[in-house]
């Protein structure tokens, strides 16, 4: 292929262009065995909707496709493919798109009588059936980290043997898996084989600002392995370093306190977990498989204990009329209602780990709140957000609750006596609330 002249195509028609070298040679790169991890919003998704554009342009009767961990994964990458094809001139007379049961393009060549390109999405899906018995000359494949080794090996790789066709995996890490090692023979110079690596940073479109800001909110986990494309030990582990920040409870309390709240009923428990101004734990209670009416006053004696205080109550759900009842049981005191959405929940759990690598806060040696630390998971959805919980058999309340409680230990947002608004009265863009998200 003629790249130069294909990205004279893609400015013209597309007004597109590599924003850097290393995203130029990663789409001219033709070795059989190419991977590339990448950071979020480095311009995978465009880069790949691109090249397999450009190719199923310049070489007719190319069969490729595209498969993701997901339909919908796959499908964006489709549809970023038919929306340039479709701003060619006459792409009305070449192109045929069907997107039912499967996304599938062809374009008939408008002066020849060979073959026409075709591209096609599928999903990997649990056990890959959707892409046995199926041949292609190159196999794009999205969020390849993703999907188990068992179906690329039994099903993906499969696809290319009639023609010898060109393996593509592209992903974010996902620990050292089989997406590392395959990325692992390109960096050795394994013969066919060529593996690059790109960080958030390298597209010169996201800002210093951005990229600054987005560091302050994940933990360092997460930042290494979602923003710098590096694969880690110990994937799925959400808080490194929780050893360290076990210590005595404070002999003198400092007020104000910050307590989280995680509610339950019966097979999970409530927990109540204090923290004083300076982040150090002061006691934790946990309790289930009692009524409503008598958690209500075990909580409101647990908070009465500490007058000046901010109260964050888990109100998901059945938590709701728990927290308008402790509001009026607690007229005196600060109460906020969190409910957990996905994008709450992240915040919470990504601060949460920060202040445990960064030892803003330290936790009393509770060996369940210890042991729920430690076996906390996390994995990237297929909307490219995070997904924390506990491992299946375990419980994350008591995490939940420090969660809650830590959140005004954030970057910059150490609770301080002077900063405490009167009693019964929200703190302003600084609280969380129910409208924070």
């Amino acid at each position: 292929m003629n790249w130069d002249r294909a990205f004279r195509l893609a400015k013209k028609f597309w007004q597109w262009e590599p924003h850097s070298q290393g995203q130029y040679d990663w789409i001219v790169d033709t070795a059989k065995n190419k991977v590339a991890a990448c950071g979020r919003r480095w311009g995978k998704t465009e880069s790949t909707a691109v090249q397999m554009a450009l190719y199923a342009i310049a070489e007719p009767g190319v069969i490729q496709f595209c498969v993701a961990p997901t339909d919908d994964q796959s499908r964006t990458i489709m549809n970023q493919v038919s929306h340039l094809l479709r701003k060619l001139p006459g792409s009305n007379r070449f192109m045929n798109e069907v997107k039912s049961p499967y996304h599938s393009i062809q374009l008939f060549p408008v002066k020849s009588v060979a073959q026409g390109s075709i591209i096609k999405a599928r999903t990997a899906g649990p056990t890959g059936k959707n892409l046995r018995s199926n041949r292609a000359h190159r196999v794009v494949v999205d969020e390849a980290a993703y999907i188990s080794e068992d179906i690329i090996m039994e099903a993906v790789r499969p696809m290319l043997a009639d023609y010898d066709g060109q393996f593509v995996a592209i992903s974010t890490p996902r620990g050292r898996n089989w997406f590392y090692r395959l990325w692992h023979e390109g960096q050795i110079g394994k013969e066919r084989y060529e593996a690059f690596r790109f960080p958030s940073s390298a597209n010169p479109y996201l800002s210093r600002e951005w990229l600054t800001d987005e560091q302050s909110r994940r933990s360092e986990r997460v930042w290494q392995q979602e923003y710098l494309a590096e694969f880690l030990e110990n994937e799925g582990q959400v808080f490194r370093g929780v050893q360290d920040v076990i210590a005595a409870p404070p002999l003198d309390p400092m007020s104000p306190c910050s307590i989280g709240i995680d509610l339950a009923k019966t097979t999970d428990w409530t927990v109540m977990l204090v923290l004083d101004a300076a982040g150090r734990m002061v006691e934790m209670q946990r309790f289930h498989r009692i009524s409503w009416p008598a958690q209500i006053q075990k909580i409101v004696e647990f908070v009465s204990k500490y007058p000046n205080s901010v109260v964050r109550v888990d109100a998901t759900g059945v938590g709701d009329p728990i927290y308008d009842q402790l509001r009026v049981a607690l007229p005196n005191h600060r109460i906020h209602g969190i409910h957990l959405t996905s994008a709450s929940k992240e915040a919470l759990i990504e601060n949460l780990a920060m202040c445990i690598e960064t030892e803003r806060i330290s936790i009393t040696d509770e060996r369940q709140l210890v042991h729920e630390l430690m076996c906390y998971e996390f994995e990237q959805t297929a909307g490219l957000h995070m997904r924390y919980n506990a491992p299946d058999g375990e419980h994350d309340d008591c995490v939940i609750a420090l969660a809650l409680a830590a959140w005004d230990q954030r970057a910059g947002k150490a609770l301080k006596p002077e900063l405490i608004a009167p009693a019964g009265v929200f703190e302003s863009s600084d609280e969380m609330d129910d409208s924070y998200f």
